[in-house]
Formats: structure tokens, sequence, C-alpha cells
């Protein structure tokens, strides 16, 4: 018989040792939990100017790359255009736009 099985569970618990990472752990949580948490700090009035700036910037620079992306798209999956003699029907524009027909 292994002289290892004798022994109870309660026992070999408390022959566990524990590693000294868990203990800075807890010492660092008690510390958090039992310091006081007063902080008083300034906050600048310019910093909520520069946050909406940030925002701002943010959005519209989000819309200019959506755009040229949906450009990009859009060149992409467009149908090639015929060249104009191979338009059907002979038709063309004339000055104003009108289509005319070649005869």
């Amino acid at each position: 018989m292994n002289p290892h099985e004798s022994q109870s569970a309660a026992e070999r618990r408390a022959e566990r040792r524990r590693s000294p990472l868990a203990d800075v752990l807890v010492f660092a949580a008690l510390i958090a939990i039992f310091l006081p948490r007063s902080a008083y700090g300034y906050i600048d009035p310019g910093v909520g100017a520069m946050l909406w700036q940030g925002a701002l910037a943010a959005l519209f620079g989000g819309l200019f790359y959506a755009r040229r992306g949906m450009d990009y798209l859009r060149t992409r999956f467009r149908r090639t255009q015929p060249s104009s003699g191979e338009r059907s029907g002979g038709v063309r524009p004339d000055e104003h736009g009108d289509a005319v027909r070649r005869g």
C-alpha cells in the first residue's frame, strides 16, 4: 500500500503550498479594497471641445472612406459601355444630347 493513500483529503490540501504569485495577488486585492478612493483632479475646459473635434473628425473621415469604398465598388462592378460604332441601331447623341439616327 502506498503511504500517500492513507492521508485524508484535508491533510493533502494542507501539504500543498500556495504560490508566491497568489500571495501577491491577494495582498494587492486587499489594498485596493481598503484604501480610500478619493482622487482630486482638474480637467481643463478645452478637453470637451477637443473631444467633440475628435468625434466629428472620426465621423467625417469615416464618411469619406465609406464614399470612396462605394465609388470603388461601383466602378469595379459597372458594365462596360459599348463603343459608339457598336451601339444598337447606330444611334448617336447630337450636341444637345438627343438621340439621332445615323443615316
